[in-house]
């Protein structure tokens, strides 16, 4: 991949919020090691919460 694309993919990635309902933990989804990348709209997604430590339904958002 071009090294523009990867660059494009990093930011907006980092743009993207994981937030655990429970405790309130938030990290971005290119520091959790995911990557959103011409995403749009919300998503739940179970899995475990890194502060916690608990399996919870996960909520990922855009911040604005």
């Amino acid at each position: 991949m071009a090294p523009g694309i990867l660059a494009k993919m990093e930011e907006e990635s980092r743009q993207w919020v994981i937030k655990c309902p429970k405790c309130g933990y938030e990290t971005s989804v290119w520091d959790a090691g995911g990557i959103r990348y011409k995403a749009r709209g919300y998503k739940r997604t179970l899995g475990k919460c890194t502060s916690c430590g608990k399996f919870r339904w996960l909520k990922i958002y855009k911040a604005t």
